[in-house]
């Protein structure tokens, strides 16, 4: 495997990790739960956006490629199913089955990605890939149900199977946008654009659920007080370029399955960075460790693969 693609792909679930670090900073800051997602989502916006007249102004990194209406079809396909809905169809299951079990159905991207790439790009899917998919998950699975070494608490009034058909059904979403990213790519091989157009329609969609409930606020309501502005701004900021990571790594890479894999790492990296950015950190049991070598196992099998 490529060493450059492979640095890019990890190095986008790094800074994934950074940013949902510094945006649970932002909420101790003031920053009203739910809106530190669409804050994040306008940064990236802006900024993705600014790239794009970048390129079209200096003509760097090729500039931009001819105009696809497949092309933005898919893109908005991912922004809906990944960036939206994926995150959107946890928030309903922790309602049933706890918020860190809901989380983790997160950790299953990477089977279904490989799944789906093989049955729809006619990517490899052996064994070693597999094989690598299935560690990963069942290892962040079991890491990331393990919030503060304590199993998650289910919630006595909650519907346990609705709660699962919902978290299954955003690990399918997850998955899922991965491929449309890859196919959008396909057409017109342009990182940033990918992130504007799915940060475009998670904004619009995230406004429009805000505003029947709330009305639209003024100045900067979704960025919390000042003393919250710091954090969001870098969590938008390590948030884009994770963004644009990913879809550089979807692009780069031959197999999409193996490039899920390793941008998949986030949850690893927000357990090793969480004490130098939030001052605090989750307690690690022995199983931890355990937990944590399958998914690194896994992500080994992914590289080598």
């Amino acid at each position: 495997m490529d060493l450059f693609p492979t640095l890019i792909a990890l190095s986008s679930g790094f800074m994934f990790a950074l940013a949902f670090l510094f945006m649970n900073q932002a909420q101790m800051r003031g920053v009203r739960r739910g809106n530190e997602l669409l804050a994040v989502t306008l940064i990236n916006l802006l900024v993705s956006a600014l790239i794009l007249l970048w390129q079209a102004i200096s003509g760097s990194f090729g500039g931009i490629p001819s105009f696809s209406a497949v092309a933005i079809g898919w893109f908005i396909a991912g922004g809906v199913l990944s960036s939206f809905g994926g995150r959107y169809l946890v928030v309903i299951a922790m309602k049933h089955i706890g918020p860190s079990r809901a989380a983790a159905f997160k950790s299953f991207a990477p089977v279904v990605a490989a799944v789906a790439a093989w049955a729809f790009l006619g990517h490899t899917l052996n064994l070693q890939i597999g094989t690598a998919a299935l560690l990963l998950s069942v290892g962040l699975w079991l890491l990331n149900t393990q919030i503060k070494g304590k199993t998650a608490a289910l919630q006595d009034s909650g519907n346990l199977t609705l709660g699962w058909v919902l978290g299954g059904t955003s690990a399918l979403c997850w998955g899922l946008g991965y491929i449309a990213r890859k196919l959008g790519l396909e057409v017109m091989p342009s990182p940033a654009l990918g992130v504007a157009v799915a940060a475009l329609v998670t904004g619009t969609i995230l406004i429009s659920m805000n505003y029947r409930k709330f009305g639209l606020p003024t100045g900067l309501a979704y960025f919390g007080e000042p003393p919250s502005w710091p954090p969001m701004l870098f969590a938008g900021l390590l948030s884009t370029a994770g963004q644009i990571a990913a879809f550089g790594a979807l692009q780069m890479m031959e197999n999409t399955g193996v490039a899920v894999i390793l941008i998949s790492l986030d949850p690893l990296f927000m357990l090793m960075l969480s004490r130098l950015v939030v001052g605090k950190t989750e307690v690690i049991t022995p199983m931890s460790f355990v937990y944590m070598a399958v998914a690194l196992a896994g992500c080994g099998l992914a590289i080598l693969a």
